[in-house]
Parts: C-alpha cells; structure tokens; sequence
C-alpha cells in the first residue's frame, strides 16, 4: 500500500484539518481523526497469499512375490491366513499404506491409497506417490 490512495480530497469524511498531503493528515491531526479519514476512504481491501510448493514422485514397486502378507495381527486366526477359504487359495493381503524409507530405514513419510489394493502372488503393483513439501 501506498500513500497514493490517498491522493486528492483526503477530508471528504466531513473532519475540519488540514488535507493537502497525506503527511498533514497523518502528523497534524489525533490518530483518530486520522483513523476515520483512512476508513472512510478505503471501500474495498484484498490480500493475496502465495505459497511456494515443492513436489517429488516416487514410484513404488511390489512385484509378485512380496507383499502377499500382512502384519497385521488379524491376518492369522490360530497359526492359519484367515483371509484363504481353502488352504490350497493362494496368500493375500490388501495394501493400504505405503511408507517412504531412508536409507538407514527410517520412516519418513506414510502415503494412504484411496481403496484397499488386493495383492496376492498373481499380479505386481506399481504405485505413485506424490510427496508435496
């Protein structure tokens, strides 16, 4: 902002001081005498914020022999998969979670999907993710 907006007829506000420049205004009156000529003057007030965003994409790969398993203590009922009907079905699991590693296996980020992915040994999985910062 500056003082330009107020160029013209400073004291259109009705107040009795001087209003030839902005500078008589600002230092030859009360803040509020001031004050009421800057709010009567102003209509209309916009801020715009710009946010610098960085991204990078990591593509993640389970190819068909991993991640046909789960952590997850509900996935074995008494030493059996519960999620096989028969014993002869192959290992399944759902991916839900995807976690972004460093190189001394530290857990920096988690990427949740959109819907549970069903893994099993017939197909491989090529997921993207986008890690904004």
């Amino acid at each position: 902002m500056t003082a330009s907006i107020f160029d013209g007829e400073f004291g259109a506000c009705g107040a009795a001081y001087d209003t030839s420049s902005i500078d008589a205004v600002l230092t030859g009156t009360e803040i509020s005498s001031a004050c009421d000529g800057i709010r009567n003057r102003w209509s209309d007030l916009d801020f715009n914020n710009t946010t610098e965003l960085n991204s990078t994409i990591y593509f993640c790969r389970a190819s068909s022999n991993e991640f046909n398993y789960s952590s997850n203590p509900t996935y074995l009922s008494g030493s059996k998969i519960r999620v096989k009907n028969l014993s002869t079905d192959s290992p399944a699991a759902y991916v839900t979670t995807i976690g972004l590693y460093s190189d001394d296996n530290e857990l920096l980020a988690v990427a949740k999907v959109s819907e549970p992915l069903k893994k099993d040994p017939t197909n491989e999985l090529t997921l993207r993710v986008r890690l904004d910062y």
